[in-house]
């Protein structure tokens, strides 16, 4: 008698499971303007602290490259338009405006972007706003 065969049934293959697509990362929340403040003024020239929602360990980028024409405020009567930027510390910008005319109503400062040259460490950028109210 010959032994018999064992009969084997195959259990089920394995499943390889589809690998999920990872997430794209969201893109990074606008930089904001959290103050701005008069820090000197006369009649030819205006300089204003603006700080920004940065930190110590992401900071402002470097503004070699912003054009400061894109800042124009009006202060005490007087408009004004962007001539310097100096980065003053990790979260601050100092924008320093010449007077170019008589302009009625609220002391503001504002900012034109296209395209935006303020951004931080961390790839956020400036929007464009208007009237951001300034303090003394």
């Amino acid at each position: 008698m010959e032994p018999s065969a064992a009969i084997f049934t195959p259990t089920n293959k394995r499943r390889r499971r589809k690998r999920r697509e990872p997430k794209a990362a969201a893109p990074p929340t606008a930089l904001r303007v959290l103050s701005a403040a008069v820090v000197e003024f006369d009649a030819d020239i205006i300089r204003v602290n603006v700080v920004f929602d940065t930190t110590a360990a992401e900071p402002l980028a470097g503004v070699g490259g912003a054009a400061p024409a894109k800042w124009t405020a009006r202060y005490q009567g007087l408009g004004f338009a962007g001539i310097l930027i100096a980065l003053e510390n990790f979260d601050t910008l100092q924008i320093t405006l010449s007077s170019t005319e008589a302009e009625a109503g609220a002391d503001v400062i504002s900012y034109a972007n296209a395209p935006s040259d303020i951004s931080d460490s961390l790839g956020r950028f400036l929007a464009a706003f208007q009237g951001f109210v300034l303090s003394s």
